[in-house]
C-alpha cells in the first residue's frame, strides 16, 4: 500500500477507543475477534493497516503481533513483526498458548500439575495423557520442557521412561 487516502485514516482513527493502555477496535471483527477495516476491496486486519500507516510497510512475509496479547489492540507501539515461530514461542513464553485435543486444554498449572505427578506419582505417560485430556506426545513435551515451560529444569529421558 504506497499511501492511505486521508478518509479512510479519518476513519480509522473513529474505529477504536483508548482502553487502558490499549487502543481497542469497536468496529467490526473477524470471527477469531481481530479487528477488521475494509479499503477499497480489501479487507485488513486492523492491527496490520494500523502498522502500515504508523510505523511503515510489513515486512514481507510477517505477521504483525502484540505485546499485549488484546486481538483488539491497534496502538503501534504494541505492534511488532515477528515471524510466525516468533509467534509461536512468545505466546508459549506468556502461557498463553493452548494445547488441545477434544476439548481438553493444557496450560501452565495444568504443566506443573503433570510434571508432579509424574515424579511423585510414577504415573505412566499414558495414564496422564488420559486423566489430563491429551496426547502422550503431548505429556512428553511438557515433560521435556519444549511446551509450558516454567523455568524448572527439563525431566531426563531416562527418568521420562514408561513405567
Amino acid at each position: 500500500m504506497n499511501s492511505v487516502r486521508s478518509s479512510d485514516r479519518e476513519r480509522f482513527l473513529r474505529s477504536f477507543h483508548t482502553r487502558g493502555e490499549c487502543w481497542e477496535w469497536e468496529a467490526s471483527c473477524f470471527e477469531r475477534g481481530y479487528g477488521q477495516f475494509k479499503v477499497g476491496e480489501k479487507n485488513w486486519l486492523a492491527h496490520r493497516f494500523s502498522y502500515t500507516i504508523f510505523v511503515g510497510p510489513i515486512p514481507k512475509g510477517m505477521l504483525i503481533c502484540h505485546t499485549c496479547d488484546n486481538r483488539k489492540c491497534v496502538r503501534p507501539s504494541h505492534l511488532f513483526p515477528g515471524t510466525h515461530r516468533d509467534n509461536s514461542d512468545d505466546k508459549i513464553q506468556k502461557g498463553r498458548s493452548r494445547r488441545s485435543r477434544g476439548s481438553a486444554k493444557i496450560d501452565m498449572d495444568a504443566a506443573k500439575r503433570i510434571r508432579h505427578l509424574y515424579l511423585t506419582t510414577h504415573w505412566a505417560q499414558e495414564n496422564l495423557a488420559l486423566d489430563f485430556g491429551v496426547s502422550r506426545a503431548a505429556v512428553q513435551m511438557v515433560l521435556a520442557q519444549k511446551t509450558w515451560p516454567d523455568g524448572t529444569p527439563p525431566i531426563p529421558r531416562k527418568i521420562r521412561k514408561k513405567f
